[in-house]
């Protein structure tokens, strides 16, 4: 048989008591049973018992993520539209692959960014074989 006992601010400890709680008659009073719990919880043969106290949580932990990140936008597109003046050497579209396509007085870049290579007016078409490919051309002016 077991009973719980209080030891103060170690808390409620549970101590095997089947000697104690035979011999106690009905009339003892609880600080007896306390007194004689204590030193019968704390010492055991020749080494004494820790009682090991450890704080409960207070708020629960929060949880983690590995995709809680985005990167940046590339800032790709066209940078002059059809109709609107460019000079040499100005950035027409920035782009990945070849959605648009390099024309006249137009050149290309390694990243396949499409520059002016003379100034002029930009002018943007699409091929008459496939409706889907835009064509940037620069009109020169005179």
């Amino acid at each position: 048989m077991s009973s719980l006992v209080h030891l103060g601010r170690l808390g409620a400890v549970r101590a095997r008591l089947p000697t104690i709680t035979s011999s106690l008659s009905a009339t003892s009073r609880w600080s007896d049973v306390a007194a004689t719990t204590t030193t019968t919880a704390t010492t055991t043969g020749n080494h004494p018992l820790r009682i090991m106290q450890r704080g409960m949580a207070t708020k629960k932990q929060g949880g983690s993520t590995n995709n809680g990140r985005d990167s940046i936008g590339r800032r790709l597109g066209v940078k002059i539209l059809s109709g609107q003046p460019a000079k040499a050497g100005s950035i027409l579209v920035r782009q990945r692959g070849q959605k648009f396509r390099a024309g006249d007085n137009v050149g290309m870049g390694k990243d396949h960014t499409l520059f002016a290579k003379v100034p002029g007016i930009v002018h943007m078409t699409k091929l008459e074989t496939n409706k889907k490919r835009n064509v940037v051309h620069v009109l020169e002016e005179l």
